[in-house]
């Protein structure tokens, strides 16, 4: 759950802002009904994909 950032840095990727700017965008598409929830999946290399 960490990554390695532009600059060099190590980051904790839940505490990143990224991560929750992220989370926002996805809940207000979910809202806003431009996806299902049941169209979402994660594969195991960690790529996420959801069906518009």
């Amino acid at each position: 759950m960490f990554y390695r950032r532009e600059d060099g840095s190590f980051r904790w990727e839940p505490a990143d802002e990224d991560t929750l700017k992220g989370l926002k965008q996805w809940k207000q598409a979910y809202e806003e009904r431009y996806m299902d929830i049941l169209d979402y999946s994660a594969s195991e290399e960690g790529q996420y994909m959801i069906r518009f």
